[in-house]
């Protein structure tokens, strides 16, 4: 891709359609498997428990295993466990991918070939033939055995699966009908070809409603980046330049099914899900500025570290597939020294309320883990309140109206480009475009996120659930994506500038209310006329 690249509306001469990350993820009808945030560290076991805690560690996971994965390669060798994970998703999809991949960890036993295994069915459209066959001979059984057990059983009973690998196992509890669909994630759809595959693919990749999108997100690119992203449009093949992929044959069953449609939308990729600067600076040889190669070779290493962790520490890891308000219900572990909750906090009061009922209960309590945390992620709230407040930039304006001069300065201050190309008769469509990516980056989002907390009544919400906000995270920082401008340098911004995060995602951490803090916050509550009866919530319907 030549580095004179100009998006669709220089050629005809419009004004740039781009689309605000708001309006971009809220239009998403199609599933999530690769998530949207960088995975984590949820333990942080030297920042709160310390290197000499050595009792169970039990931590409460969503959706997929990024951050279960992190979490565990990311524990000191002086922890000798044993580590309980319990990762729960409503999504069939999300559990069955996560029991392949903890299978094919567990019963390949060659570090290399497991972790190459795992991150193509993760990742990639096709996979070899060598994979496909390795997958259905050693793994499909295993479930199969299952199935043959519990033919008889009525459709909706409840069935427990545990597989033991040495010290670790991997537990599984499903419907006896979601047992039966796991085993269509092991054979390709039936008339279903590579050939057949990609074209299925493409018709989301390359939908003609979408090109002021990819157009505004190259813009934000490198000339690598823009190869980068380019080639895995196309091909959909997480691999360094220089490999062809020849022998990527056969489609990926963990992401086609029987309607033969990508399930996935335009907009995911696996470079959202692991930390950016890790993988940037991940030491991969000559191609320094090969993006979904370093993220190829930093996956392999973390993959193989992964590997041989479950091999030396006792882990177990217990999956289901349960809505979050029958998930109390289920959990043979009642308690947890780390909750982790993805996007449910962002459906508004409702959400939050629900989240705080459901999840506050099942924190250890301060007399058994004084540092048991319930994390919560707000990914949309900054960009819901900023409409709901009539504040930030009006995109529907004259575009070089629409923001304020300070944050357009901050801008320019970091990328020098913009500037000349505002000025230039035949880039400004492209300076336009990286203004509008780039105030999301800048703008002050502290103030309307605590308006957030107000309409939310976070105070008033948490002392119903006997919790209380952290006044210091100490497992993840507030705001992981959004580097302070004035403290930190132009690569810095550009990394964050380059990629698919807004800088507005927000970490909550919550903690259990000692008896002292409640009665504080009753009393607060109350002389300010607040009622501190819980009310319930029309979002959660309990059994």
């Amino acid at each position: 891709m030549k580095g004179t690249w100009q998006p669709s509306c220089v050629a005809e001469n419009k004004m740039p359609t781009c689309i605000c990350d708001y309006c971009v993820r809220n239009s998403e009808t199609r599933s999530r498997l690769w998530g949207r945030v960088p995975a984590v560290d949820v333990v942080r076991l030297e920042k709160n428990e310390g290197l000499s805690f050595q009792r169970p560690i039990r931590v409460l996971f969503p959706r997929d295993l990024r951050d279960t994965i992190f979490s565990i390669t990311s524990l000191p060798p002086s922890y000798k466990g044993p580590f309980i994970a319990v990762l729960n998703d409503a999504d069939k999809s999300v559990v069955a991918r996560n029991l392949i991949f903890l299978l094919m960890m567990f019963v390949e036993e060659n570090p290399a070939v497991a972790a190459e295994n795992v991150l193509h069915l993760w990742y990639s459209a096709l996979i070899t033939e060598s994979c496909y066959d390795m997958f259905r001979s050693r793994l499909k059984p295993l479930v199969e055995e299952v199935c043959d057990k519990i033919a008889r059983k009525p459709g909706y009973t409840k069935l427990r699966k545990a597989w033991k690998f040495g010290e670790s196992s991997v537990q599984v509890v499903m419907t006896r009908n979601g047992w039966f669909s796991l085993l269509s994630y092991f054979d390709v759809p039936q008339g279903l070809t590579k050939d057949v595959a990609q074209q299925a693919r493409q018709i989301v990749m390359s939908a003609p409603e979408r090109i002021g999108y990819v157009d505004s997100v190259m813009c934000t690119k490198s000339p690598t980046g823009k190869l980068a992203m380019r080639k895995f449009r196309d091909n959909g093949l997480l691999l360094p330049f220089g490999q062809l992929g020849e022998e990527f044959t056969i489609p990926n069953p963990t992401l086609f099914d029987s309607r033969h449609g990508w399930p996935l939308h335009d907009t995911a990729d696996p470079a959202d899900g692991w930390p950016t600067k890790s993988f940037l600076e991940f030491p991969t040889g000559p191609a320094k500025n090969d993006v979904y190669g370093k993220l190829h070779y930093y996956l392999k290493h973390l993959f193989k570290k992964f590997h041989g962790r479950i091999r030396s520490l006792p882990i177990e890891l217990n999956l289901s597939c349960f809505d979050l308000e029958y998930l109390p219900l289920c959990l043979t572990e009642k308690y947890f020294d780390r909750i982790q909750v993805s996007d449910v906090c962002d459906q508004g009061q409702d959400g939050v309320d629900l989240t705080l009922r459901t999840f506050g209960p099942l924190l250890q309590p301060v007399s058994v883990n004084p540092h048991a945390t319930l994390i919560t992620l707000f990914q949309d709230a900054i960009a819901s309140m900023t409409i709901s407040l009539g504040v930030g930039p009006h995109f529907a304006e004259d575009p070089f109206t629409a923001f304020p001069r300070e944050i357009t300065g901050l801008i320019m201050m970091q990328m020098p480009e913009i500037k000349r190309e505002l000025e230039s008769v035949n880039h400004w469509r492209t300076g336009v475009i990286k203004i509008i990516h780039g105030q999301r980056l800048m703008y002050e989002v502290e103030g309307i996120f605590k308006s957030h907390m107000l309409w939310c009544r976070f105070e008033h919400l948490a002392a119903n659930a006997r919790l209380e906000m952290k006044t210091t995270n100490t497992i993840i920082s507030p705001w992981p994506m959004r580097f302070g401008i004035r403290e930190h340098g132009s690569r810095d911004f550009a990394l964050l500038f380059s990629s698919n995060h807004t800088g507005q995602e927000r970490y909550v951490e919550w903690k259990v209310a000692t008896d002292k803090d409640a009665k504080d916050v009753d009393e607060r509550m109350k002389s300010a006329g607040i009622s501190t009866e819980p009310k319930p919530s029309s979002f959660c319907n309990t059994p």
